[in-house]
C-alpha cells in the first residue's frame, strides 16, 4: 500500500486472456510496468476493478504464484524484459521516487537470495520448539500444494520468506528515526511485515538488511517483533532529497485535498468560537 494521492489500485496482466493480478504497490506495478507489462491504474470506486477483483477470486489460491513472488523470481533471476512496448516511458521524479523504493526491496530479496547459496534445505523447514502449530501446519501441509520449491535449492532461503510476505506499505516522506539521524532532508520508507515464522526471528534478516544498507542513501531499522501477532516487520528507507517533489506531503502536513478540509473545518471551528 502507498500512502501518496493518486490511483490506489493497480492490474497487472501477463497476457489478455488471464485474471489480472492486483496490488497496492506502486512500485511493483511500476517495474512490470517497465518490463513491459500491461498495468491499469484505478481509484478505489472503480467498478472495472471491482469486477476484475471477482473474477481473479474465482480463482484457486492455489494454482498460481504470489504477485510478490512473481516480481521478486524477476528481480533475481534478470529476466526483467518481456518486449520495449513501454521503453519511451516518460521518467518524472515520480518514477525516480518509485526506482528508488523498488531498489530498497530489490537489494533485500538479492541478499537473501546469496545467502540461500550457504544455508543447507533443513534449515529453512526445520521448525523449533516453540514455533506456534498453525505455522508448522501452514508450512507442510498448505503450502506444499501451491508451489514446489525449485530444484536449485540456494534460493528455498530467499522463496520461503517470499512466501512468508504480510504486507509491503510504502510510505512517502517520512520522518526518519531519532537513532538513524537527520542525514538527509526527506526520506520514503518502505515496510514489509512477515507472518509469524522462525526464519523471521533469525539472523538472516539482519543479515539481508546490513546489505541493504550498505548502499548511499539507504537505511534501515528492525526487524521488529509484533508482541500480539508475533509479526516481523523491518523498515528501509532511501534518500529522495535531490527529487522536485510536491511539498504538500512533506512530514507533518496532510496532501492537497485533505489540507483544504482540515483548514475549512479549523475556520468553521473559530468562527463558531468567536460567536459565543
Amino acid at each position: 500500500m502507498d500512502s501518496e494521492d493518486g490511483p490506489d489500485n493497480f492490474l497487472i496482466y501477463k497476457d489478455n486472456r488471464e485474471v489480472p493480478y492486483h496490488t497496492k504497490i506502486a512500485f511493483i506495478a511500476h517495474d512490470f510496468r517497465k518490463w513491459g507489462y500491461t498495468v491499469k491504474e484505478y481509484f478505489k470506486s472503480a467498478g472495472y476493478l471491482e469486477e476484475e477483483k471477482e473474477r481473479g477470486a474465482d480463482l484457486d489460491p492455489m494454482a498460481r504464484p504470489l504477485l510478490l513472488e512473481v516480481w521478486a523470481e524477476k528481480v533475481i533471476t534478470g529476466k526483467t524484459v518481456i518486449h520495449n512496448r513501454n521503453s519511451e516511458m516518460e521518467v518524472t521524479d515520480h518514477h525516480a521516487r518509485l526506482d528508488r523504493a523498488s531498489k530498497l526491496m530489490r537489494d533485500f530479496v538479492k541478499a537473501l537470495a546469496t545467502l540461500g547459496e550457504s544455508v543447507s534445505p533443513e534449515v529453512v523447514y526445520t521448525p523449533v520448539k516453540d514455533a506456534p502449530t498453525d505455522f508448522v501446519n501452514w508450512c507442510y501441509s498448505e503450502y506444499g500444494r501451491v508451489r514446489d520449491l525449485p530444484k536449485d535449492s540456494s534460493l528455498n532461503l530467499f522463496y520461503r520468506f517470499m512466501r512468508l510476505v504480510r504486507i509491503v506499505d510504502r510510505k512517502a516522506q517520512v520522518v526518519l528515526p531519532r537513532h538513524l539521524g537527520g542525514e538527509f532532508a526527506r526520506t520514503d520508507e518502505v515496510a514489509v511485515t512477515f507472518k509469524s515464522d522462525i526464519l523471521s526471528r533469525a539472523t538472516y534478516l539482519r543479515e539481508a538488511l546490513t546489505d541493504v544498507a550498505s548502499f548511499f542513501g539507504q537505511l534501515i531499522t528492525g526487524p521488529d517483533t509484533h508482541r500480539r501477532t508475533l509479526r516481523v516487520t523491518i523498515r528501509m528507507y532511501t534518500n529522495v532529497s535531490d527529487l522536485n517533489l510536491p511539498s504538500a506531503n512533506e512530514p507533518g502536513r496532510k496532501g492537497r485535498t485533505g489540507f483544504r478540509k482540515w483548514s475549512s473545518r479549523m475556520a468553521d471551528k473559530l468562527r463558531a468560537l468567536g460567536r459565543k
